[in-house]
């Protein structure tokens, strides 16, 4: 069963709780208020392994120059949408 953080408006404290995903806790177990709110929490996002040889440096040097290049078609097609002159 997945864990969940909760925080209760009543006392202020956060509290953990294992539930499923189609249930949810309906008080603090500290207070018994019904005032409270499930805590957004970060997933695990999985990167994809490099494969042997490759560097990290030049994934990332190659992630850049793409994104250059599109980034300079934006600004060049910007540049002819704002300075379009319609005289």
């Amino acid at each position: 069963m997945p864990k969940y953080i909760y925080q209760c408006e009543g006392c202020s404290g956060h509290f953990e709780i294992y539930h499923g995903m189609t249930e949810d806790q309906d008080q603090c177990p500290q207070c018994k208020s019904e005032h409270i709110h499930r805590v957004p929490q970060m997933p695990f996002v999985a990167t994809p392994e490099l494969s042997k040889g490759d560097k990290v440096g030049k994934a990332t040097n190659d992630a850049i120059e793409a994104n250059r290049e599109v980034l300079q078609e934006m600004k060049k097609q910007i540049n002819r949408d704002f300075y379009h002159d319609d005289n």
